[in-house]
């Protein structure tokens, strides 16, 4: 299968998927029927793409073919913390504890999309670089102003009776979420960027 008609394909698998999952859970009446497939949704989503990202992988013959194995890596990492809550949820119908197994894995997704990116960053030139680090500081500043005063603070001000841990797992996902914003900024300034 060639490049563009494997393009159409994952655009149509995308699409009967979000598709599917919306129609479940607009036409789902039973509460519990509708935790099982909204599980399973956001179970088979991850699987599709690490098999299409690890397929990516095993085509490009350049170095940047690891930037294409870590993506694959983190979406196995989501898929396992998926199982994770699948089995809370619906084996044992309870809620996860937090923090807990499945938080793992979701932050390992993120320091997987992390290394990915800076991975594929490290391929550019030193000044290419620090060009691009001052057009992003701009934003990645901006970002993290917001973040920090309308996520992370009052995340922490909430938490203040839960542990240390807790505390870090919450602050963490947004700052990897940062970090990969950070990465992302570079990749679409850069002009050099295939």
């Amino acid at each position: 299968m060639g490049i563009i008609a494997s393009r159409k394909m994952a655009i149509f698998v995308i699409l009967i998927h979000t598709l599917a999952y919306a129609i479940w859970l607009l036409a789902c009446n039973n509460d519990w029927l509708r935790i099982i497939g909204s599980d399973l949704f956001q179970t088979t989503a991850p699987i599709i793409a690490a098999y299409w990202l690890y397929r990516r992988y095993q085509q490009v013959k350049t170095r940047d073919r690891i930037f294409w194995l870590f993506l694959s890596f983190s979406m196995v990492s989501y898929t396992l913390g998926m199982v994770v809550w699948m089995y809370y949820d619906i084996y044992l119908r309870i809620t996860p504890p937090f923090p807990g197994t499945c938080d793992i894995f979701w932050i390992l997704m993120r320091v997987f999309i992390f290394v990915a990116f800076n991975f594929l960053l490290t391929n550019s030139s030193i000044s290419k670089i620090f060009k691009l680090v001052y057009d992003t500081l701009i934003i990645i500043s901006i970002a993290s102003s917001i973040s920090w005063a309308f996520i992370v603070k009052p995340i922490l001000d909430v938490s203040k009776e839960h542990s240390v841990l807790s505390q870090l797992i919450y602050a963490s996902s947004t700052i990897l979420n940062l970090a990969i914003l950070l990465g992302l900024l570079f990749i679409f300034n850069s002009k050099n960027f295939k």
